[in-house]
């Protein structure tokens, strides 16, 4: 019989990828039993529209640096290259349209299950792929209970369905934003290239 591939998404900004975002797709990978996580950065996060980001350019240079020579991580610049707002119901649609064979699982953080009211077509994107939530003990108070959820029974029963306990690292883009303009070292918290490429870029400054 066929195996047919499972591949997780982790999308975001990734304006920084740091050791998080990689940890964070480890504990889906491994728990999930997924064959592989395409890393998708937004071109324009639908809940950002106002911030400036860094360059396109530069945010997919430090991701492949970021995930360089790890197992059953790849990134893809699917969404940059279809340009505007980046929807996931987009996304989704168009991986299954170009990859009819594989099943996909879009990987979350527990804080954003509260949020997920406001996403896009929300009950047509849960029927398309299954939604893997990363929760960390001690850290993410969100209820598992469908019922906290602001979604139809359906929808909230599909959303809260796979769990994956997560590692707890604290770590945030926007503090290491804030640590590079202090000039307070960063290496702890990202791939040693990527606090090279950012250094050598005079990002964030």
């Amino acid at each position: 019989m066929k195996h047919t591939r499972k591949i997780g998404l982790l999308g975001g900004t990734f304006d920084p990828p740091h050791l998080g975002h990689s940890i964070m797709a480890l504990d889906a990978l491994e728990a999930a039993a997924l064959d592989q996580v395409m890393f998708l950065p937004a071109a324009v996060p639908p809940h950002k529209r106002d911030r400036v980001l860094t360059e396109a350019g530069d945010r997919l240079a430090m991701l492949n640096l970021a995930v360089a020579g790890q197992a059953g991580f790849l990134v893809s610049d699917l969404e940059f290259q279809r340009g505007g707002v980046s929807y996931t119901i987009d996304t989704i649609r168009q991986l299954r349209e170009m990859h009819p064979d594989v099943t996909w699982a879009w990987i979350i953080g527990a804080d954003t299950l509260p949020e997920l009211h406001t996403w896009k077509e929300i009950d047509q994107l849960l029927d398309l792929c299954e939604l893997l939530t990363v929760y960390r003990p001690g850290v993410d108070s969100t209820t598992r209970e469908p019922s906290s959820l602001r979604l139809s029974s359906s929808s909230a029963e599909k959303a809260t369905r796979h769990w994956i306990q997560g590692h707890g690292i604290g770590i945030s883009s926007t503090d290491i934003r804030a640590r590079v303009r202090k000039g307070l070292p960063i290496d702890s918290l990202v791939n040693p290239a990527v606090a090279a490429y950012i250094e050598e870029h005079h990002l964030y400054r």
